[in-house]
């Protein structure tokens, strides 16, 4: 079983069977926006502003374009490729049962 500590952005197998990854602080924020809109999609426009415009940092769908891949291989390494996936060019989902309070 795959658990999740959004606190601390971490991920990792509760038999031990890997060691812990920690994401990056806008990875992490980035599997939260998406875990908390789980099965629900999500336009491009609200994961940039919520990830970097909230924060006041300058955004564009590179960033958006760098984290979203980085984020999709770590979970596919992990045995799970079909929890994130692209509906169009500019909608995303979701789709786990990992708990995402933060």
């Amino acid at each position: 079983m795959l658990k999740y500590n959004g606190c601390e952005g971490t991920l990792y197998f509760l038999d031990g069977s890997i060691d812990i990854l920690t994401f990056s602080r806008l990875a992490n924020d980035l599997l939260l926006i998406m875990g908390k809109n789980n099965d629900n999609p999500l336009g491009k426009e609200h994961i940039l502003n919520e990830l970097w415009a909230k924060g006041g940092l300058a955004c564009s769908g590179n960033n958006l374009n760098v984290y979203k891949p980085i984020l999709h291989k770590v979970l596919v390494s992990l045995g799970f490729s079909d929890l994130m996936f692209t509906i169009s060019r500019d909608e995303f989902m979701f789709n786990s049962e990992l708990d995402f309070k933060k």
